[in-house]
């Protein structure tokens, strides 16, 4: 039976995130993901409300998933301050202007970073496709026989 190493912790938040040990990071906040479930009952022994609510629950999973590791990719590590473009207008130069939350980290990046700095969008619409919407399956399932009769149990012998 593997165990957890002591003195060594998991990824217990999307924060945690790092690059040098991204498989193992996203394959922790799975484990914990499944490990936080309230119950664990198959799929098909779940309500429709129940299935919704999970499938809901892992879009909003994934989708901070990938904005977090689409991030740290783009900076692998360099000093960078995350912003909101508030205006821009193209004349001689471009002009930017930006606007970021006033933290230590954002004025450490400042401090450090130097004088020139590359604008990469974060924007990860273009990593927000599926092969296959997942639906939750109804709870009153069709009760048609391979002819499409409906089953009518209404006659059965008392």
């Amino acid at each position: 039976m593997k165990t957890q190493p002591s003195g060594l912790e998991l990824v217990t938040s999307i924060e945690d995130i790092e690059t040098d040990t991204l498989v193992g990071d996203v394959k922790d906040l799975i484990l914990q993901e499944m490990r936080d479930a309230k119950d664990h009952r198959p799929w098909t022994e779940r309500n429709e409300d129940d299935q919704d609510a999970m499938i809901d629950r892992a879009d909003r999973f994934a989708t901070s998933l990938v904005a977090k590791v689409v991030r740290e990719i783009a900076i692998m590590g360099r000093p960078s301050v995350t912003v909101q473009i508030k205006e821009w207008k193209v004349g001689d130069a471009l002009k930017i202007a930006t606007e970021a939350i006033a933290s230590e980290g954002n004025a450490m990046a400042l401090l450090h970073g130097g004088k020139i700095a590359h604008l990469v969008f974060g924007d990860i619409a273009e990593f927000k496709g599926e092969r296959a919407e997942i639906v939750a399956v109804p709870d009153q399932a069709d009760l048609h026989d391979e002819d499409g009769v409906v089953f009518d149990n209404t006659k059965a012998a008392a």
